[in-house]
């Protein structure tokens, strides 16, 4: 009998405690849901103020945009007529220095013509 009445005893023993996780079960698994739905919530709510943050930065870059056209424009004119008037410069110096190249064999001819002459009159006058 003894026998039988562990094996009732942990029949019941079973039973009880099935019946007790039956019950819990869905308090537990209900909390579990909610803790996961707000860790949830609160990562979306992060990303979604990195977000706002991100689009905010991207407004503000867009609005200096067209100032930065206008800065990008004029330093390309400016480079440009920089660059044309150094062109200028070194065409009107490579002339010059052309012009006195033409000029120093006619120099080096007048002054042995003035030597000449002064060592004519040199000799004239011994």
């Amino acid at each position: 009998m003894t026998e039988n009445l562990e094996k009732i005893a942990d029949s019941v023993t079973l039973r009880l405690f099935a019946r007790v996780s039956m019950i819990g079960a869905t308090p537990v698994l209900g909390m579990l849901g909610w803790f996961a739905m707000n860790w949830l919530d609160t990562q979306f709510t992060a990303q979604a103020h990195a977000t706002a943050i991100v689009a905010e930065q991207v407004q503000q870059v867009s609005a200096q945009i067209p100032a930065l056209k206008d800065r990008v424009l004029t330093l390309e004119t400016n480079s440009a007529r920089g660059r044309a008037e150094r062109e200028r410069f070194q065409d009107d110096a490579l002339q010059q220095l052309r012009l006195m190249q033409s000029d120093i064999p006619s120099l080096i001819a007048g002054q042995a013509a003035l030597v000449a002459t002064m060592d004519e009159r040199r000799a004239r006058s011994r």
